[in-house]
């Protein structure tokens, strides 16, 4: 599959991987993890500052912070959607600390601000167009596989992935779109989280046709 390929070529010891610097394998494997994981929009990615994690409690608040003055960008990630605290894998909290510990860390100017992505060079919190830069690189080391592949793709695979397990948890309707909108940061009432699920609907509708016509032709049978 695209999102499992994606995850290994990424992976910073991976002999596939496009990038040379040893802290930028690191923190775009880690920015593509946390796109991958929790569904983020680039925005939320780029806001998320180092005290917002709970490594402990292994926990990250998302939250909105318009016209924030500890923000330098001269285009400020805006994070469109409601504040909420989202679970963080154990695999992804160790990730998120090698990256601080080993790289951020090792960039003196980095500590002039919070945020935890930073640019490899001059230690400025990452860009959009920076996020951006690292999908191109990916799309054109291997065009064969990521050409469909953005930041917001990644967003609707998440999506698609929590459809599945709320298939195989028997998860009702009704739940589904709380608990997707509650985890997307989407109101409620949120009309978004019920187009996903129609979506899902359609799609496992149009299996199940496949495979009944498919079923149908190897056994021989025929309309009268």
């Amino acid at each position: 599959m695209v999102r499992e390929r994606l995850l290994a070529v990424t992976a910073p010891e991976s002999t596939e991987n496009p990038w040379l610097s040893e802290g930028v394998r690191l923190r775009n494997h880690l920015i593509i993890r946390w796109l991958h994981d929790l569904g983020l929009r680039r925005g939320e990615l780029l806001n998320i500052k180092i005290s917002d994690i709970n490594f402990q409690a292994e926990e990250v608040i998302i939250a909105r912070r318009a016209d924030d003055p500890e923000d330098p960008r001269k285009t400020e990630p805006r994070v469109k959607t409601r504040d909420r605290k989202l679970p963080l894998s154990s695999a992804l909290c160790k990730l998120t600390h090698d990256y601080i510990a080993k790289t951020r860390r090792g960039i003196e100017k980095a500590r002039r601000h919070p945020f935890l992505f930073v640019a490899s060079g001059t230690g400025a919190p990452l860009s959009l167009s920076a996020v951006n830069d690292i999908f191109i690189e990916l799309r054109l080391a291997f065009p064969e596989w990521f050409e469909q592949v953005t930041p917001h793709a990644l967003r609707h695979t998440w999506n698609d992935r929590f459809s599945e397990t709320m298939d195989t948890q028997r998860i009702s309707e009704p739940d589904e779109q709380r608990m997707r909108s509650f985890l997307m940061g989407w109101s409620p009432t949120s009309q978004t989280a019920a187009g996903y699920t129609r979506r899902h609907i359609r799609i496992k509708a149009q299996r199940v046709s496949l495979e009944m016509q498919s079923k149908q032709i190897s056994g021989g049978t025929t309309d009268e």
